[in-house]
């Protein structure tokens, strides 16, 4: 039974990452000491307990229906979530939940870093709990409350200029992780034993490699959205050199133009979702990593048995690569649209400048507009690099190779059945 509130509070250290797995019906059947540590229940009470062990009362119902419909459509979800521990007391936590092995989920948590997102949406929580209260009050189901809820919160976050959950977690994720890594939090990398320091060292780079590509994720954004406004630049460019010419042929090449440039607009907003969605499961991957490596240091410290500790470490590792491998692939696809249609549009707009030259009769407002889509033009073509930029810097084949050999490490640090961690 989940303990009731007593209005205490304690705060989770910012080098304490939890894990958990849990079934299809959100029951525990892994938790590291961190969750035991933090949620102040003995293991044996956690395993087989369903997570909502830990709920508390104050976090509303639409929230949880919300993350639910996300993790039954495969997609990881993040949230800012408060806690109930078994002494009474709460505590904030970061959470990320990645589904795993068709019907599983893993999740790692963390202390929130971005204490104004938090704060925003604890107070957000309080006005939704309250509503819904008020409608268990007056004889609604919790089935009912609960989608009630889901609803109240879609309208709340409309309200704050995201189209719905999934949007506001692609913009807080990156920016609460980047926090996190950029404050003194120190990530182990060596621990006195030689087979954990060997899978140490192969984490760090890992996590290294995968900052490399979460910096060009982040740039390519900037860059495809400069994409952007070039593209529109053209169009309206386009329009100009409509009002300046009169023989037919020529606006029939002017006309095809602009609908090649407007054919790239909604595979560019395509790209830009594909984007933000890599740009989340890349740092829910970072966070993922770093679990690993300290499952490694627990280990050596005693405080994790050595069999727990591996078979931990494959569940990281798998549910790292299978969310990183799934949205790469979406976002490389998406980007070979995309640049093809930029071609396709780039081939027509080039071939109006050499048409007009021959055909129209040369005054300077033209050679004006001219000279404009031709820069123009050269800037768009430029820009195709901030599409396929980041897709150069994370090779899937070498990801899955280090992943493994972090597998193998652990096998080999931590074989099944050996109890004592040094």
């Amino acid at each position: 039974m989940p303990a009731t509130p007593t209005g205490a509070t304690h705060e989770v250290p910012p080098e304490d990452l939890f894990f958990s797995t849990t079934d299809s019906r959100g029951v525990i059947d892994e938790a590291n000491e961190v969750f035991v540590r933090n949620a102040r229940y003995s293991r044996e009470d956690l395993i087989g307990a369903p997570h909502s062990i830990i709920r508390h009362p104050d976090m509303p119902a639409g929230v949880f229906a919300s993350m639910w419909d996300m993790l039954g459509e495969g997609r990881p979800v993040c949230a800012y979530v408060r806690n109930l521990a078994g002494d009474g007391s709460s505590y904030w936590a970061f959470a990320t939940i990645t589904p795993i092995d068709g019907d599983r989920y893993l999740s790692v948590r963390s202390g929130p870093v971005n204490f104004e997102a938090r704060d925003l949406l604890s107070g957000l929580y309080q006005s939704l709990r309250e509503q819904e209260r008020a409608a268990r009050a007056a004889g609604r189901s919790a089935h009912e409350v609960g989608m009630l809820g889901r609803a109240l919160l879609g309208e709340a976050l409309r309200d704050q200029g995201f189209a719905d959950y999934d949007e506001l977690q692609l913009d807080l994720v990156p920016v609460e992780v980047a926090a996190r890594e950029g404050g003194a939090v120190e990530v182990p990398t060596e621990v006195g034993d030689p087979g954990a320091d060997a899978l140490l060292a192969e984490i760090a780079t890992l996590r290294a490699e995968l900052g490399v590509f979460a910096d060009a994720v982040g740039a390519s954004l900037a860059g495809v959205d400069g994409l952007r406004r070039d593209l529109r630049r053209a169009r309206a460019h386009l329009a100009e050199l409509d009002e300046l010419i009169d023989d037919e042929e020529s606006r029939e090449r002017i006309v095809a133009a602009s609908r090649a440039v407007e054919d790239t607009w909604p595979v560019l907003d395509e790209v830009m979702a594909r984007r933000k969605r890599l740009r989340l499961t890349t740092a829910i991957a970072r966070l993922q990593a770093e679990a690993i490596a300290r499952f490694v240091a627990a280990a050596v410290a005693g405080r994790e048995d050595l069999p727990s500790s591996r078979h931990a470490a494959e569940s990281l590792t798998a549910a790292l690569g299978s969310i990183v491998d799934a949205d790469v692939a979406a976002d490389q696809q998406a980007a070979s649209a995309l640049t093809a249609r930029i071609r396709s549009g780039l081939d027509a707009l080039r071939a109006i400048p050499m048409h007009l030259l021959a055909a129209a009769p040369d005054t300077a407002g033209l050679m004006t507009v001219l000279d404009a889509l031709v820069g123009q033009s050269e800037r768009i073509r430029s820009g195709i690099d901030a599409v396929i930029g980041p897709d150069t810097t994370l090779d899937l084949d070498d990801l899955k190779v280090r992943l493994n050999r972090i597998d193998e490490l652990a096998a080999a640090w931590a074989p099944s059945g050996e109890d004592d961690p040094v």
